[in-house]
């Protein structure tokens, strides 16, 4: 079995707990829902203070649904709907000012950690989620790019790259700037190093590049030799190396 940490960024809502069991491709964290309060002015509808009890049609914690009626401004015939825009909850009514707060839970669109493997939730903390998996892993000091998967081709002499590379994952121990744009203008898909030589990670980071680029230790490179050749799935966020 292999332990393969995934380390998390801050303000994550954690979707998992030790003990559980989890698929590849499973959410395992994701960015946190923000609570909003959303004001509804019944004086901006023509209803005033001493008309504001009698008006309301919801009290206070009632669940709304967007479309729900929430106060009736009542006329000679009939009367103006007064309608929610969101989902919420009633928070707050406050009498003086003729207001009602709704409370809404907002998605926030962003981040989210994707399990790379089947596995079980080893440890499970605001830090790191650690998953005990039977699949062999190599855990990467840092990832850029996409997620890439393909057979692994080792380069002992950077210096000869062909069109060989074209649709692999290819590992190399030191890479420089001219290696990694002509490995990837052939084709290849996902590179491997242990170091860069004339640039450092942030400049990758900040460039467009289509393809997986991630760094691992100099130890675990050696991990690499005996599975040359075979399919590899390089996982950029949970920064590690899948031996498939």
């Amino acid at each position: 079995m292999t332990l393969l940490p995934i380390n998390l960024p801050k303000d994550l809502e954690i979707l998992v707990s030790k003990g559980q069991k989890v698929i590849s491709g499973q959410i395992i964290a994701q960015i946190k829902s923000v609570s909003q309060d959303n004001a509804i002015r019944l004086s901006d509808f023509g209803i005033s203070q001493k008309e504001f009890k009698s008006s309301l049609k919801k009290n206070l914690g009632d669940k709304v649904v967007e479309g729900d009626i929430v106060a009736i401004k009542k006329k000679l015939f009939g009367g103006e709907k007064i309608l929610s825009s969101v989902n919420g909850t009633i928070s707050k009514i406050d009498e003086e000012t003729c207001t009602i707060y709704l409370k809404s839970e907002k998605k926030v669109e962003g981040e989210k950690v994707i399990s790379p493997v089947e596995g079980i939730i080893d440890i499970c903390n605001n830090e790191q989620i650690v998953i005990k998996t039977a699949k062999n892993a190599v855990v990467a000091k840092d990832a850029f790019g996409k997620d890439a998967i393909g057979n692994l081709l080792l380069i002992k002499n950077a210096s000869s790259l062909s069109e060989e590379v074209s649709g692999k994952i290819i590992a190399v121990n030191l890479i420089d700037r001219v290696f990694l744009y002509k490995a990837l203008s052939l084709g290849a898909i996902g590179i491997i190093a242990t170091d860069l030589d004339d640039l450092d990670f942030i400049e990758v980071e900040n460039t467009n590049i289509d393809g997986a680029v991630i760094l691992i230790d100099s130890k675990e490179f050696t991990k690499l030799e005996k599975e040359n050749g075979n399919k590899i799935l390089v996982d950029v966020k949970g920064k590690a190396i899948l031996f498939l």
